[in-house]
């Protein structure tokens, strides 16, 4: 049982590897200009600022100016179109597929009686 002096980690903090020549510190290569930092919490907003323009009214404005939204659009009636209630292709030929299958297992089991 080897001693709790000699794991792996008590080496390394021994021996530590040599720095490798090629590390070279990290810098940031930004094309863009960053942004202006965070304001501190010590500096105080700028007080007073009031806008020229009256919101509310420029809202009711141009809703007022709006068009409205279409109300009581008919939906499609889809039990009007042309083939409603007829059945698909699809469904015709997988039940002709199933029939046949039907009719093969019949006779393979026909076949494999005892007469």
């Amino acid at each position: 049982m080897p001693f709790p002096s000699a794991t792996c980690i008590d080496s390394e903090r021994q021996n530590p590897p040599p720095p490798s020549p090629s590390v070279t510190p990290f810098s940031y290569t930004d094309v863009l200009p960053r942004k202006p930092p965070v304001p501190k919490r010590t500096e105080a907003p700028i007080l007073g600022l009031v806008a020229d323009r009256d919101y509310v009214k420029s809202n009711i404005v141009t809703a007022r100016l709006s068009v409205p939204k279409p109300v009581g659009v008919e939906e499609l009636d889809y039990t009007k179109r042309k083939g409603f209630g007829d059945i698909p292709k699809y469904l015709t030929r997988v039940k002709r597929e199933i029939e046949e299958e039907t009719e093969l297992i019949g006779e393979v089991l026909e076949a494999g009686k005892p007469q």
